[in-house]
């Protein structure tokens, strides 16, 4: 047995900065001894030394005895050796900070080498398997492979309360039932679970959920740092090809993805291909957002064989409900039967009562996504101005055979809930981009929203009514340029209002409703088509100007019907920038608003010195 003095290395200057590291940072200032702060156990089979452990379990073993509440367990493992059919039990009563990557027992520094940790004939047992009870375990420098377990957690199993930090690490190609990469359990207290920067869980195979990471329980999952990817994993009987959160837990992903990839890619699953959330014993969810502005929060090319391409949101009427929350995202390129990029599922009880899970898309009206912190808290911000957000594109409804098949782009079943403010949808395939099934009542749940380019074979958005009587409402909405195969632009079998919108949809019925009358609201709307609308006020039939329809540009010149054409209203557009913008040189219809996702700022170009007539 050594323990050591030691200076720090790259893992404490890069980990001590995180949240995750805070609390070591506070109690070492609080030590009244400084010399004691650390202790260290090395692992070095290969070494001639006698105080160096020959294994990693001998290590932690000595570690735990020797936690006092004073000092910080380290353990380095030297990477000379190989590390097979390891089964390291974990479970110290203080922080321990295990790390690989040193060349051998007389290194102190192990820079971003890392250690190959193999579960391979272990006895079908996780390689990590952790235990605990309040305080923090990280792991650095390590490569975690090999597990081969038919229960819970494959390359790390955690089951109790605490925290648990994943930096420079790669956990990839384990396998079990549920939980491959990683099954976290929240038991006995609040867990936490930080991916730190540099990290990556990869093609884990789960034979039934979660097949990169499964939370569950009082857990939370966090993966907010750089360089962060969760992909190619496999969940073939059930939920979240890439993560899986099982109610009451929840997580929180803001990671700008790895090398241009997206955190959440390139999984798989039954239902949710990137992200499955289900109600259980309390309400689960996934809260999605940037941290980096120039490089949106990315689930994208995920595929379901089955439903929930990107997302897969399942409540329990009994038990809770199931609800993703999206500020500032791209849900991109995801693949599967119905609800390519979102699917929200519902849940019945004998009673007949039926709830739905919630899609809250840059809009929360009832503060559902606020706790236990805002996602500013956590380090979101707003995406780069030129930087594409806020997308559902390129998704594709069509079966594991390649066929295509009549989903949707969003579905919401019935008593679920949707409601957007700033949603661009272009390029997916299906039969709609929106459908939703009696969904809550939200007054205008849709805002500021550009639905442009897509191939459909049916009615771009379908709204249908069940047991319920409730509404959708749109507001300021470009729908244009959308191939559509039968029906109408918007079919709606309930309460409807459509406002300060575009529809440029030639050959296209505008509307078809079958509501009651005195339930459909309209105002405000310039379309190729009236003859489907009511005649109120400020319905216009009429061609749009767009700056670059060919191109995919579709805001305003301001020589279009649809400037300076409703009354005030305030807020913001699909850009962000003000709403209401007077243009002098334009006269007012009703008011100063624009129709449609975008709100034109200036009569010229904005780089433009001198008007000369082309930019109107």
């Amino acid at each position: 047995m050594q323990i050591q003095q030691r200076n720090r290395t790259p893992l404490q200057r890069t980990v001590l900065s995180t949240l995750a590291l805070g609390l070591v940072a506070l109690a070492a200032l609080l030590m009244p001894n400084p010399a004691r702060a650390w202790q260290v156990f090395k692992v070095d089979p290969l070494c001639n030394d006698p105080s160096v452990y020959s294994t990693i379990q001998a290590a932690l073993n000595d570690a735990a005895l020797h936690a006092d509440g004073d000092h910080f367990n380290y353990v380095w493992i030297s990477n000379r050796d190989t590390y097979s059919g390891q089964h390291i039990v974990v479970n110290d009563p203080a922080t321990v900070i295990i790390e690989g990557g040193f060349s051998d027992c007389l290194d102190n520094d192990p820079g971003t080498d890392r250690t190959v940790i193999s579960g391979a004939g272990n006895g079908g047992q996780p390689v990590f398997d952790i235990t605990g009870y309040g305080w923090l375990v990280v792991l650095s420098n390590l490569n975690i492979t090999g597990a081969q377990t038919s229960g819970d957690g494959g390359g790390i199993r955690f089951n109790g309360w605490g925290e648990l930090d994943v930096g420079q690490s790669s956990i990839y190609l384990n396998q079990a039932g549920y939980g491959a990469g990683i099954n976290f359990n929240g038991s006995g207290g609040n867990g936490s679970l930080y991916l730190l920067d540099n990290t990556t869980v990869l093609n884990n195979t789960a034979n039934v959920s979660g097949g990169g990471i499964r939370v569950e329980g009082s857990a939370r999952l966090y993966a907010l740092q750089p360089q962060t990817w969760i992909g190619y994993n496999h969940a073939n009987g059930g939920y979240g090809g890439g993560v899986e959160i099982l109610g009451p837990a929840r997580a929180d992903l803001g990671s700008g993805g790895y090398n241009g990839v997206g955190v959440v890619s390139y999984n798989d699953a039954v239902y949710g291909g990137g992200i499955g959330v289900v109600g259980s014993g309390g309400s689960g969810s996934a809260r999605i957002f940037t941290t980096d502005a120039a490089h949106p929060v990315q689930v994208s090319n995920n595929t379901a064989t089955q439903t929930g391409g990107g997302v897969y949101l399942l409540p329990n009427i009994d038990n809770g409900g199931a609800r993703l929350c999206a500020y500032d995202f791209r849900i991109d390129n995801n693949i599967a039967q119905e609800g390519t990029a979102v699917y929200a599922d519902l849940d019945s009880n004998i009673a007949g009562s039926q709830d739905g899970g919630g899609v809250m898309l840059n809009y929360d009206p009832y503060n559902e996504c606020a706790a236990p912190e805002s996602p500013p808290a956590l380090g979101a911000v707003a995406c780069a101005p030129d930087v594409a957000c806020n997308t559902m594109n390129g998704n594709v409804a069509e079966n594991d055979s390649n066929t295509p098949t009549p989903g949707s782009t969003i579905l919401v079943q019935n008593n679920g809930s949707l409601q957007a403010n700033r949603l661009v949808m272009r390029g997916n395939q299906g039969a709609h981009a929106i459908r939703v099934i009696d969904p809550q009542v939200v007054a205008d749940a849709i805002g500021n929203c550009l639905l442009a380019d897509n191939q459909l074979t049916s009615d771009l958005i379908l709204a249908q009514t069940g047991d319920y009587i409730h509404a959708i409402g749109f507001s300021n909405c470009t729908m244009a340029n959308n191939v559509i195969g039968s029906g109408s632009v918007v079919h709606s079998q309930f309460s409807l209002s459509l406002t300060d919108s575009i529809i440029d949809q030639p050959g296209v019925p505008t509307l078809a409703y079958s509501g009651n009358a005195s339930d459909l609201s309209v105002a405000y709307v310039l379309s190729n088509d009236t003859s489907t609308l009511p005649v109120t006020t400020g319905v216009v039939q009429g061609e749009p100007n767009f700056v670059d329809a060919g191109n995919g540009d579709y805001h305003l010149l301001a020589s279009s019907l649809g400037v300076d054409f409703a009354p005030t209203a305030g807020g913001s557009d699909l850009d962000r920038v003000s709403r209401d913008v007077d243009l002098t040189s334009v006269p007012n219809v009703y008011g100063p608003r624009d129709l449609g996702a975008y709100e034109r700022q200036y009569a010229c170009a904005v780089d433009t010195i001198f008007c000369n007539g082309f930019e109107l």
